[in-house]
């Protein structure tokens, strides 16, 4: 009998005896899930009959794989082990169902110490948690960091932590950007242009200017009649209509507040004419030539102004101002940067009248006293007009500047500019905007603080760090200069306003306002670029950057040799084609040439011109050592980069990006009317496990579980993935899973009516939930027979330990029979025990 007995539990086709031999894989860690409630079934209410309610040996401490304990199990039924330590590769449908293990016996063992230990098995630890003091104050100091808190001070290494982050941070810095491209568009006039190209039309007449006597022809009949307009545009010759005021003869005059610019432009104060002057000693004279020159003026240097009184002693229409020397600061003006040199804010001045006859007349007495003279290096031009109806501000600058060759060069500056910032309704939303950008300053400078002081100098290392601290700089210098234009152009129009025949002096405070749009179109510049710090988790600009970065040494040795090229060709083109070429007159300017030449914007007639012979030559050969030769070797570094990088991505692990956030959070979406896409939290999981390019069964479990995946889900998955069986998917075992996926997708026929799985790895999410439904109803079947084996086995033991007391001859040995039928759904039904006749278990 006891013979018997061992061969029947000993049979390698049949299930191992659990009280002394092996018992069923472990489940806790990595194998098949338990069905109920995480337990097996209690079997003290199916044991067989006339059994006494003997049950099975407890095994209650297994160091194999044993099956989980059962919070619900009962006296009669087969407990499980309570520590179980897996030491096997995760389930898998490669994984052998049943293995041996060495089961331990202990009684006498406390049954709630098991409990306890059972029910913290698979209790996920965070380390340092219970340290974590807990109050409040705790909770505010969180929260107040956690607004703060950026990617590089984020201590935890897990990268959807790390890509919340960044999220988080793309959106306020969206938020930020916006503020920004509203006051760019609300702020700014687009009747700027058309208001500075209407004054430049208007004294346009200005070009022509040549020579000394064209400039004072330009003053008495050009630039006087466009800035005092007295008259209305009638001839008034016609007595039958007469003028509003009642008056015939002539064009009709204007009111006090009509006498405008272009009729909408008012002048503030009256105009100004500044001179500056060098002395006489400027310039040395050769020996050969100096009994017969006594008088030179080198080109204009301030270390040589003449500041001493000049003019004749007797004046009627104009100011002693006009005939003596004035510093910069006296005068409060500012340099003026010119084409033949930077000229400074001083001089003699001469203010402009109110009425038109007077302001002639001082022009008159100017010109007839020689006020301008060989000493003259520069006679400059400067008033100021607003528009009320598009509330602008245009200060114009009409500078004549005398080379020490002879002859006058021309420049000017219009500098239309928005000074009286709030007037109507909508600026005063672009005022609530500037407060909002004014917050998100404060806010970043109180982010960087934070985060310098995190990672002390590692911070300067970040390229991208810098042009954080840039844009937080010169947003700053927008904020001063903006506070104060208000502040100044107020204390500054009151006076002029209250004294209307002072100068109105605009230029310094239109200058500052003038480069804070310029610094603030720097600053729109690089806060769009930064845009690419929160987006290069993208697989796309990462590539990108690393392309440029990688490249960056290669590119740096091919400036310096291009570099070499290129200006031994600027300066034979500066020796060559200086003396008859306006391109080519300064070796600054034939830089810029050659520069625009690369870019096919050249003159070629003019390189003829030049020389007949070098001209061309000159020209062909800098094509092709430039732009066939050198310009290709910089496109081929780049291409070469390129497809080295790419090349290396393609082999590099797969990670979390912002697009998979978005897609896990689309697929939640669709998850609450249950669409959900299955493969997208598949993918999400590996790409999460794949910090280290290996993912564990332990990983992908913990990151599947998060998406409400069953643990037989899990194994079928990692089952399919893990092709050489060694517990891990590798980055080629996941590439090769995705690029399955792909086919399979372009394969799918979403009319099938019923799964078929035979040929494929991987299915859609029906035929994943038949098969699901399927699973479900074996493992309720397959939990359903062990659970009477388990009665089974009882009472073998019971009938075992019956023999030991009184023997039975074999012949008389007992044998069970099984009945199992078989329903419709293909569910095993109840069976019915034999009366063991034949001295084994026998199913029919």
């Amino acid at each position: 009998m006891d013979d018997d007995m061992d061969d029947t539990g000993s049979m390698a086709g049949s299930r191992p005896a659990s009280a002394k031999g092996a018992s069923r894989p472990a489940s806790s860690g990595n194998s098949r899930p338990a069905t109920s409630g995480g337990s097996r079934p209690s079997s003290s209410s199916r044991s067989r009959p006339g059994t006494g309610g003997v049950s099975r040996p407890t095994s209650t401490k297994s160091n194999g794989r044993s099956r989980p304990a059962s919070s619900s199990s009962k006296t009669g039924s087969r407990p499980a082990s309570s520590s179980s330590i897996t030491r096997s590769r995760p389930g898998s449908a490669r994984s052998v169902a049943w293995a041996e293990e060495n089961v331990v016996e202990e009684e006498g063992e406390n049954l709630e110490e098991t409990d306890e230990e059972d029910n913290d098995e698979g209790h996920l630890v965070i380390k340092g948690e219970d340290d974590i003091p807990k109050g409040c104050w705790f909770a505010f100091l969180q929260s107040f960091h956690g607004i703060w808190s950026t990617k590089d001070m984020n201590d935890d290494n897990n990268r959807e932590d790390s890509v919340r982050t960044t999220v988080r941070e793309l959106v306020l810095y969206l938020i930020f950007l916006s503020i920004i491209v509203f006051m760019i568009f609300s702020g700014t006039s687009t009747y700027r242009y058309g208001y500075t190209n209407m004054m430049q039309q208007h004294l346009e007449k200005f070009k022509e200017v040549k020579q000394v006597p064209d400039l004072w022809h330009f003053l008495l009949e050009e630039w006087v009649p466009a800035l005092y307009n007295e008259d209305w545009y009638n001839s008034g010759n016609i007595p039958e209509l007469p003028c509003p005021d009642g008056s015939t003869g002539g064009p009709c005059k204007r009111s006090d507040q009509d006498k405008n610019v272009l009729y909408d432009n008012k002048l503030l104060g009256v105009a100004r004419i500044r001179q500056l002057r060098l002395k006489n000693d400027s310039c040395s004279v050769h020996p050969v030539f100096q009994s017969n020159i006594k008088v030179c003026y080198s080109a204009y240097n301030r270390d040589k102004e003449d500041r001493m009184p000049f003019g004749p002693g007797f004046r009627r229409f104009t100011g002693a101002d006009a005939w003596r020397y004035q510093s910069p600061k006296e005068l409060g003006g500012s340099d003026y940067w010119g084409k033949i040199a930077t000229f400074s804010g001083g001089g003699a001045v001469q203010n402009m009248d109110l009425n038109k006859t007077n302001t002639e007349a001082i022009i008159r007495e100017l010109r007839e006293f020689l006020w301008i003279d060989r000493s003259t290096r520069l006679v400059a031009i400067d008033f100021t007009v607003y528009n009320a109806n598009v509330n602008l501000f245009c200060v114009v600058k009409l500078a004549f500047e005398f080379p020490p060759t002879g002859g006058i060069e021309l420049s000017s500056s219009f500098r239309t500019v928005k000074l009286l910032r709030y007037v109507n309704g909508n600026d005063f939303w672009v005022l609530a905007f500037e407060s909002l950008y004014a917050f998100f300053v404060l806010y970043y400078i109180i982010e960087e603080v934070m985060e310098i002081k995190k990672v002390k100098l590692e911070y300067f290392n970040s390229g991208w760090n810098i042009m954080d601290l840039c844009v937080i700089c010169i947003s700053c210098f927008n904020i001063g200069v903006s506070i104060y234009t208000e502040l100044v152009v107020e204390n500054l129009l009151k006076p002029l306003l209250a004294e209307p025949y002072a100068y109105g002096d605009f230029d310094t405070l239109s200058w500052w306002t003038e480069q804070s749009l310029n610094i603030f179109a720097i600053n729109v510049f690089f806060s769009w670029l930064k845009l690419f710090k929160y987006i290069s988790f993208n697989r796309t600009m990462a590539q990108l950057s690393e392309t440029i970065s990688r490249c960056a040494p290669d590119v740096m040795a091919f400036q310096f040799m291009f570099l070499i090229v290129f200006f031994a060709y600027a300066q034979y083109g500066y020796l060559l084609f200086g003396p008859k070429l306006y391109d080519f007159h300064t070796f600054s300017q034939a830089s810029y040439t050659l520069l625009r030449t690369m870019l096919g914007d050249f003159d070629f007639p003019a390189f003829v011109s030049a020389h007949k012979v070098l001209g061309p030559g000159y020209f062909i050969f800098y094509i092709f050592v430039v732009f066939f030769i050198l310009l290709n070797m910089f496109l081929a570094i780049i291409n070469d980069t390129y497809s080295e990088v790419k090349a290396e991505m393609e082999l590099t692990k797969l990670q979390f990006e912002i697009t998979d956030l978005f897609a896990r959070g689309y697929n939640n979406v669709l998850g609450s009317v249950s669409m959900r896409d299955k493969m997208i939290d598949v993918e999400n999981a590996i790409k999460l496990a794949n910090e280290d390019g290996n993912v564990t069964f332990e990983e992908i479990r913990i990151e599947l579980k998060k998406c409400d995946f069953s643990n037989a889900e899990i194994e079928m998955f990692f089952g399919n993935s893990d092709k050489d069986g060694d517990g891990q998917i590798t980055i080629d075992e996941s590439n090769e899973q995705f690029d399955s996926d792909v086919d399979s997708d372009s394969d799918k026929s979403d009319d099938e009516s019923r799964p078929n799985t035979g040929s494929k790895d991987i299915v859609n999410n029906r035929e994943f939930d038949y098969l699901e439904k399927k699973v479900d109803k074996m493992e309720h079947s397959i939990s359903s027979i062990i659970t009477k084996l388990d009665a089974v086995l009882g009472r073998v033991i019971g009938i075992n330990e019956t023999a030991d007391n009184s023997p039975i001859p074999i012949e008389d040995a007992g044998n069970a029979t099984f009945m199992l039928d078989i329903t419709d759904s293909g569910e095993v039904a109840d069976f019915v025990p034999g009366d063991g006749t034949d001295g084994n278990a026998t199913f029919v």
